[in-house]
């Protein structure tokens, strides 16, 4: 072999690596690609506590698809003695859980549930949600601080007649949500 013979040969085998790393690269950047378009485009529900505080804080649990497309829920599931603490007022809780089973949420559609915690013995509940795309399962958990805004007192302008207070209070929520 001559030295134009070795040349060639390196230069081969150069162009085979180049070939090899090149297909490596795009082969992962597809994939990642792919997994971007999936969490841009996948259904989230995330479960959380919200006070919507109009003339008396009235405490939801709310349940949401903040995702961008439908999710079908499969089963949310919680400690039942702890739901039944947090069931004294409302009896539907466990029930309404139960019916959100085996449905759908649309993106950005809102489950709001009234809970009431102020008598309860315990400050943390936790929650299973199953629920499913066209193509992917998921599974998610949430522990949520029921107690996150006890002694929080959110001030208001105070209003000498009732019928203007409610408007006035509801009005002061509305901003509050919006800033």
């Amino acid at each position: 072999m001559n030295v134009s013979d070795w040349i060639q040969l390196l230069v081969g085998i150069i162009t085979g690596c180049s070939a090899l790393i090149s297909i490596y690269i795009s082969v992962k950047t597809l994939k990642q690609n792919s997994q971007m378009i999936e969490d841009n485009t996948r259904p989230n529900i995330i479960i959380y506590k919200d006070v919507i505080d109009i003339n008396s804080p009235m405490e939801y649990l709310v349940i949401k698809n903040i995702g961008n497309s439908l999710a079908h829920i499969i089963s949310i599931t919680s400690d039942d003695n702890k739901l039944a603490k947090l069931n004294k007022t409302y009896s539907q809780i466990p029930n309404a859980l139960e019916k959100l089973s085996n449905s759908n949420l649309a993106p950005q559609q809102v489950f709001k549930i009234p809970i009431k915690t102020a008598d309860v013995d315990f400050s943390e509940i936790d929650f299973e949600i199953f629920y499913c795309s066209n193509v992917k399962n998921y599974r998610e958990m949430f522990t949520i601080n029921i107690k996150q805004d006890h002694g929080i007192k959110f001030t208001k302008q105070y209003i000498q007649n009732n019928d203007l207070r409610v408007i006035s209070n509801t009005l002061q929520e509305l901003i509050k949500r919006i800033t």
